[in-house]
Order: C-alpha cells, then structure tokens, then sequence
C-alpha cells in the first residue's frame, strides 16, 4: 500500500511515494498546468502508479493563495451588525507596510456595496440584548443575491461569546437562498477583536467556493482514475484535514504546500538528532525560510496573505519572490534586481525553450555551467537561449558581459535569501552558526553553500530528493485542529473550574472532528495553552499547558515567556487571560522511510566548465550521478551533483560527506 504527497507549486507539481511495507520512496515532478488538477494527474501517470493501490493521498495546493494574490474568486458580501460594515476596511487605521511610498492597499474582498448592516446586538457577556431583524436580513440578502453575489460572510460584533444571531440569520439565508455559500465568524474564528474575526470570515467566505469546484473536480478525477483513499489537505498549521473539512475551512490552506517543507525539514533534524534547523524551500517562484529551534517548529497566529489579515494557527514561514524562474531586470532609472516577477512554467525560463525570453535565474545558472538539464534529464536547457535572454535584457543595459551579468543575477538573489535567512535567526535573538542549513525545492541546492557562506553557517544538509521534499513532510503530518475560544479573565479572579469546563468543551469538539476523521481515543492527543497579556497591553503571549490547569503556576510562567519573547517583564502587573486554545492531533503511524543505498564507488558523468567566483573564475569540474554515491563517501569540492529532481552545487573549499540516511552534508573545509 502506498502513501502519496503531491504539492503544486508555482512552476512544477511534485509527487513522492512511500511504500508502507518496505518505507522505499520515490519521487517525480512535472510541469504545474493552468488547471492544477491536470497537473496533478500527469504527475500520477510520470510515476506509474496504480490510484487502487494508494492508501493514504495528501494534497498541497497554491489554488486558496494564488486565488486571493490574483482576486479571482466570487462575487462576495457581507452582513454584518449595523454600523460596522467598514471594519473590514477600516482594519486598524495602520499601514501594514511602512517605507513603501507607492505602497496601496488591496481592495477589500467584499466591496462596499456588497457590505450590509443589519439591525441585531449581542453585548460582551453574550447577551442579546437587540433582536435579529429578520425583514432586514431578508432584505439584504434578496439585495445580494439579485446582484449576483455567491458568497457571504455573516459577522456580528460578540458573536464569539453568543452565535446565537449569526446562526439565526446563517439558517434563514440557507433555507431561502440555497445557492449561496454561507460562512460564519463564529465558526471561522470565535475570538475577540472584530476586525481581525471578520476579515478571516471574509476571507473564507471569498475562497469557499473556488476551493470546493477544485477540490471536488480533483476528487472526481481521482476517483475515475481508480483511486479509493479520499483525498486528504495539507493545513497551514502543519497538519492534515480531510477535503471535506477543507471546504469548510478554506482560510486553513492557504499555505498548504510550503508547510510541507517545513514539516520535512523538522523530520529531517529529529532523524540525525540536530535540533537546530534553518529549512530554505528555493522552487520555482518563491523562496520559503522556516526556523527550527530545540527540535520545535514554531508557529503564530496573524498572518497577512495577499495584504489581508487572516487570523488562523500558521507554521512560521517567511517568503519571498525568488524562485528558479525569478527574472533579473533592469528598470527604466538603470536599477538591477532580480524578482519578485517570475516566468512561472508558462512561458518559463527562456532556456526552456517554451516562448520565455526573459533572463531568469535558472537562466543565469545554465550560463555559469552549474546546471545543464531538469528532471533527470528529460527537460533539456537550451543554453544559447539563455545567454541570448541575459545578453539583451541585463548585460547591454548595464554595459556588461553575460557571464558577469550572470554572476549579477545569481549575487543578488542569493544576497536576498541571506537576509531572508537573517530575518528569521539574528532578526529573532538567533545565531546562524547554531544552525544547520537544510536546503531543498528545485532550485534550494544550487545556492545553499554561497547562502551559508554568506551567513557564516558551517554546515549545509541536502536531502534525498530535494526537489520533492515538501511532499515527504505531508505524509509524515498528524492531523491537526486549533481550536479557540474567548475566555476574557482576570487572572487573580479566575476559578479553575470556569477554565477546566471551557477547555472541556473545546477538546470535546477536537475529538469530534477527529472521530469524523476515522481516529480513535488512543490515537487522539489534547494540548492545551493560553493566550495571556498584562491588562492593558493590545498582543498576547501563548502559553502551553499540561493535562492539568494549575492557576498557581501561570503567572510565574507568564512572566517567564514574556521576559524570553520580548526581554522584559513587569511581575508587579495584573495579568489576564484572554483566550483559551487546544490543539487537538490524530496521530498518524509513521513509516521509516528508506532511499535506496547504494554500493560501489561513486559515478562520474563527465566534467563541464563552471565558473565559481571562490576561484579562478572557470573550472573544469567533474560532474556525478547523486544516487551512485554510498553511505560514508566523501568529496572535496568543487563539484557537480546531478539527480532526478535537482542539482547540487558544490563550490571549492568545501567538502560533501553522504550520512547514514543518504543526505548530502557540505562543510567548509578548514
């Protein structure tokens, strides 16, 4: 029985297999289409497997993301308590970005003439204390629907201690309107703070529909296609949800592939005991950066996809727009950079020979000598056309030569993933060289030796397969829910008992969620943690908890996480709770997965000219077959190593041992 993680990403769709009876895996990535499920599907078909014999299908998708960057989804409205229709876009009077004087903010999801008050109160104990005015309601939702709009977002202010309005109005619209999609704050995000509860709201209810129409094509095409298992998502919080789950939830996946390489990278370091990872995720367009500390991957809880605030649990990843495909352009005041515009897989790089004829830095590697083909073999890069590219669109602009105009390209996306590196440890109190640097994705292992030499990191892992990396840490992600409730306390004044019921009713819909999942109670694991703050502050700090509720302790602790989070405390201020949260995991059987060893002595390919700033410039280099080097093996740089799903670039002055579980480690020679 195998189990099978495809990611979509922006230019390739990755597909890994694992073999439960033997933990043999295998991996394959093809080009992502304009409809990602076709992707996904000839992803299937390259690795010639049986869809009958799949026993477990995770999916990790840029459909929720690219939908909201691009704006392409329905029509959509909200009704919201009379008065606060403009919250949505009124936000917190704040820009998000500080220094960027052309910087606009996005249009709202919905506009305002798709935002309706309506006559209903509900006060901050729960109270209602002004009833729903159901011909209001009929009103503007007769309104909404006459103007085509699909979807609708229900939020009321204080909905998160009482539902009861939103729920009376979310019946009503379902009943008399069922061709509209209906979301509600309270099931989206019941916690405090308007604003934040209905833009998530928004959010989900702007991506409902575009979700379930691809997910239920992909299902369909799936199960056509033999396949019986269900299909599974990837969440934005490092766990799996079933599809149906996701329909409900679509603000859950809007990260669903890079948290996969995440996972991974955690796996990865638990493996060879290395508790302190940097995961670096270079693809196609994007560059994801996660940090992982004393074997913890951490997390927040505000997050701003496309400009909009989502509040949800989010894996801690940084991203920016450099990527294989990422173009290296010069502006119209003669200024040189590289990204955030990608060629994407259509037209693509100019080497691929697709119709690109912008310089990319896939372009700028194949110019240099440090890449020659993809995909093992089967995409061949056309070299002229990517010196052609570089020549016409950076090298005569700056009156330069293609190779140095190529070294540009490559000099300043690496500078930008080191300070994407940076921004994730020295930015946080962390130092790099603490660290080990996990590099993956197509593009990752052609950079990961200049980033680390850059930041002063001694070592760098490369794993098997890391093109298709991300998918591997799908199928080692338990199911995971977040749930969270408003329990607005001052802590001097709370009663253990209050506490103790309202983490009760918040585990007991964890493991309702998780028994409709197909788990049982052993396989069920409960944490719980508060949000706390000093009375008067605007943010909070998450604090984990045991089985057991001890108010004794939490002020201690409190003070503690705050004196560590932000270097300072104040043990004389009252203290007060403000949400109560748990984390409810299905525990998924892990597999020892196993990459095929090999005996013998390494294979060279052949040698080719590469150009390494470390050097003398050019450098006749020998060329090797990854899968050909055995366990224990060790090679000094410089080097080039060549696999199914990328190409490892390993400059002078650097040595690549091979662990026991075939990564690639690259030291700096003393």
């Amino acid at each position: 029985m195998l189990r099978i993680g495809v990611d979509v990403g922006g230019t390739f769709t990755d597909i890994t297999t694992v073999d439960e009876k033997t933990g043999e895996v295998s991996s394959d990535k093809v080009l992502t289409t304009k409809d990602p499920s076709v992707g996904v599907l000839n992803a299937i078909r390259q690795v010639k497997i049986h869809l009958s014999d799949v026993k477990v299908f995770v999916h990790g998708t840029t459909v929720a993301i690219n939908a909201l960057i691009e704006g392409r989804g329905p029509k959509t409205g909200l009704i919201t308590t009379k008065g606060f229709e403009d919250v949505v876009e009124i936000g917190r009077s704040n820009r998000s970005v500080f220094f960027d004087i052309f910087y606009q903010r996005p249009q709202p999801l919905a506009p305002r003439r798709w935002r309706l008050g309506v006559t209903e109160r509900t006060d901050f104990q729960g109270h209602v204390v002004e009833p729903v005015d159901v011909d209001e309601v009929k009103r503007a939702a007769e309104y909404l629907a006459t103007a085509g709009v699909e979807s609708i977002a229900i939020g009321f202010i204080n909905s998160y201690v009482n539902p009861e309005n939103e729920r009376l109005v979310s019946d009503l619209i379902q009943k008399q309107w069922p061709q509209l999609e209906v979301t509600t704050s309270s099931e989206v995000l019941p916690e405090i703070r308007e604003y934040e509860r209905i833009s998530t709201t928004v959010i989900s209810a702007f991506l409902k529909p575009v979700v379930r129409v691809y997910l239920e094509h992909l299902e369909g095409a799936l199960i056509k296609e033999g396949c019986r298992s269900g299909l599974y998502v990837m969440q934005s919080n490092g766990g799996v949800m079933t599809s149906q789950l996701a329909r409900l939830r679509p603000v859950h996946m809007i990260e669903s592939g890079p948290v996969g390489g995440a996972v991974a990278a955690q796996y990865i370091g638990n493996l060879i005991h290395q508790p302190n990872v940097i995961g670096l995720d270079m693809g196609g367009t994007t560059c994801k950066g996660n940090i992982i500390t004393e074997g913890t991957l951490p997390s927040t809880t505000e997050y701003w996809p496309a400009g909009y605030m989502a509040k949800m649990p989010i894996v801690d990843i940084l991203e920016i727009g450099i990527g294989g495909g990422s173009i290296g352009w010069v502006d119209k005041e003669g200024f040189f950079t590289v990204g955030p515009i990608s060629a994407g897989a259509d037209p693509g790089p100019a080497c691929y020979e697709l119709g690109g004829v912008e310089p990319t830095i896939t372009d700028a590697n194949l110019v240099l000598g440090r890449v020659e083909n993809l995909v093992g073999g089967r995409m061949h890069l056309n070299k002229e056309r990517a010196m052609q590219a570089i020549s016409e669109r950076v090298a005569k602009p700056l009156n330069l030569e293609p190779v140095p105009a190529a070294r540009g390209i490559l000099d300043i996306a690496i500078t930008k993933m080191s300070e994407l590196v940076r921004t994730l440890t020295m930015a946080k109190g962390y130092d790099p060289r603490d660290y080990i640097l996990c590099v993956f994705g197509g593009a990752g292992p052609m950079h990961g030796a200049f980033i680390a030499a850059q930041m002063g990191i001694p070592r760098v892992l490369i794993p098997p397969a890391p093109g298709t990396f991300s998918g591997l840490g799908f199928l080692c992600s338990d199911f995971k829910h977040d749930l969270v409730n408003t329990f607005l306390r001052d802590l001097s004044k709370t009663k253990s008992e209050d506490m103790e019921e309202g983490f009760r009713r918040l585990e007991e819909e964890g493991i309702e969620t998780l028994k409709q999942e197909g788990f049982q109670k052993p396989d069920i694991s409960l944490l719980r943690s508060l949000d706390m703050r000093y009375v008067g502050q605007a943010h909070e700090v998450n604090i984990p908890l045991g089985n057991s509720t001890v108010l004794s302790k939490l002020r201690g602790a409190f003070h503690q996480k705050h004196e560590t989070t932000y270097g300072h405390s104040a043990p004389e201020e009252p203290v007060e709770i403000v949400n109560l949260r748990v984390n409810a995991i299905g525990k998924v059987e892990k597999i020892s997965v196993r990459y095929p060893p090999t005996q013998g002595l390494p294979k060279q390919k052949g040698r080719r000219e590469v150009f390494f700033p470390e050097g003398d410039g050019w450098i006749d280099c020998p060329v090797y077959e990854r899968s050909t080097l055995p366990v224990g093996y060790q090679l000094q740089g410089p080097a080039i190593m060549e696999e199914h799903t990328s190409t490892t670039v390993i400059p002078p002055l650097w040595l690549c041992s091979i662990d026991q579980y075939t990564n690639m480690i690259l030291e700096r020679s003393k």
